[in-house]
């Protein structure tokens, strides 16, 4: 289990670790990790899809624009 904590910041692996260090933190601590690993994907996701979250925002706005007129 060398690859646990590879990276300066622990990389992926301290993730697969969460569940057990979620009763440590607390359940608020816990919460705010979940945010921020949510955060973080939906950002990786944007830097990897933008032309997706281009079209998905361009239909969203099309069905706000038809609500309203």
């Amino acid at each position: 289990m060398s690859g646990r904590r590879s990276g300066p910041r622990g990389g992926w692996g301290k993730a697969k670790g969460m569940g057990r260090e979620k009763e440590a933190m607390g359940p608020h601590r816990a919460k705010f990790g979940n945010c921020f690993a949510f955060l973080s994907i939906g950002f990786l996701s944007l830097k990897c899809f933008p032309f997706y979250w281009v079209f998905v925002l361009e239909e969203e706005m099309n069905s706000f624009v038809v609500n309203f007129s």
